[in-house]
């Protein structure tokens, strides 16, 4: 396995987790959530 280990800038994160299978409703659900959370907070998300 290749890896590359890198220093990034301080930053801070927020999350939300799920427990469960990916993909189901309930994830759905919470990705919507938490996208609202986001934009509500003047946040960007960055994948």
């Amino acid at each position: 396995m290749k890896f590359k280990v890198e220093n990034l800038p301080t930053r801070k994160i927020a999350f939300f987790r799920n427990a469960g299978p990916y993909g189901n409703e309930k994830n759905f659900e919470m990705m919507k959530e938490f996208k609202k959370w986001v934009r509500s907070n003047g946040l960007s998300i960055n994948f």
